[in-house]
């Protein structure tokens, strides 16, 4: 499986390869590295966020709850 950086140096070649493409081709590349730029953003979002683990568990402490000592 490609990482998203990986799509993103494939786009970015492609976008490189179009400016010195013919003006017949150089949509088709333009195309290409934009498919690419998408596959990069949807392997992205598909990732699970590590910071939103602490926003599903209730922080428990001391000030919180004083009567945890049980």
């Amino acid at each position: 499986m490609l990482s998203a950086s990986e799509c993103h140096l494939k786009a970015n070649n492609l976008e490189i390869a179009a400016r010195s493409a013919s003006p017949d081709n150089r949509m088709l590349y333009i195309q290409a590295a934009a498919e690419w730029r998408r596959k990069a953003h949807d392997i992205l979002m598909d990732q699970a966020d590590p910071y939103m683990g602490a926003l599903d568990e209730p922080a428990a402490t001391q000030a919180d709850s004083p009567d945890s000592e049980d």
